[in-house]
């Protein structure tokens, strides 16, 4: 998933300070930052979703 540009870490930069919103960050497993006003495509976007279910499909699987 890092070849697509997401990241694997617990830094999700969530723009708040609201202590709610931040304890939700610290179930992040994997994310990808997009700029505001610098969106992607909605074809990028769908790639994006496709490549984040397929890796969550794979784990599912392999716990099976």
């Amino acid at each position: 998933m890092k070849d697509h540009g997401f990241q694997l870490d617990d830094e999700a930069d969530i723009a708040s300070d609201d202590q709610g919103d931040l304890d939700v960050r610290d179930s992040y497993i994997v994310y990808k930052f997009y700029l505001a006003g610098q969106m992607p495509s909605e074809e990028e976007l769908q790639k994006d979703i496709v490549i984040a279910c397929r890796a969550q499909q794979q784990l599912v699987t392999k716990k099976q």
